[in-house]
């Protein structure tokens, strides 16, 4: 029973851990889609239009913002932490002196998503298996008051009887 409730608990967390990362992907999307590319060696393209005006082959990380399927894997990297600094070192090193705004999105990705992945998960759990506990213990005491209150009755009976 308390399994199943925590299943609905944890589907509702999981919605609201969805709708952060979608949110936080949309504007990472705004923020970074096409502007982090790579060339041939695998140094960072600063100037992606000269790069593109002289036909020359650049690649995205595999960490990107491009589009929607790599921008939600990118913000679950960041959020279980996985290397998620070298992930902004790239994307701040595009705007420059910028590089400020860059950063703090990053670190209020990390921060709140680390937050809400292993406190309101771990409180969920915490929650539903500790009322279990607490309804055993409720339980045993019923039953030891019943069994008392038994002993009393035939204690009763028996003076009566005397």
């Amino acid at each position: 029973m308390k399994t199943i409730m925590s299943l609905s608990d944890i589907s509702n967390f999981s919605v609201l851990l969805f709708l952060f990362m979608y949110i936080a992907a949309l504007l990472g999307m705004e923020l970074f889609a096409y502007y982090v590319q790579f060339d041939s060696q695998g140094e960072l393209i600063t100037d992606i239009i000269a790069h593109k005006a002289a036909n020359m082959d650049m690649s995205p990380p595999r960490e990107n913002f491009d589009d929607i399927g790599s921008a939600l894997t990118t913000v679950f990297i960041l959020i279980i932490g996985e290397d998620w600094p070298g992930i902004m070192y790239n994307n701040s090193r595009i705007y420059g002196d910028r590089g400020g705004y860059v950063t703090l999105y990053f670190i209020t990705v990390v921060v709140v998503g680390n937050l809400m992945l292993l406190s309101l998960f771990t409180a969920i759990l915490l929650q539903n298996f500790g009322d279990e506990q607490a309804d055993e213990e409720d339980d045993s005491d019923e039953e030891s008051e019943s069994e008392s209150g038994d002993n009393s009755i035939s204690t009763v009976k028996k003076e009566q009887r005397n």
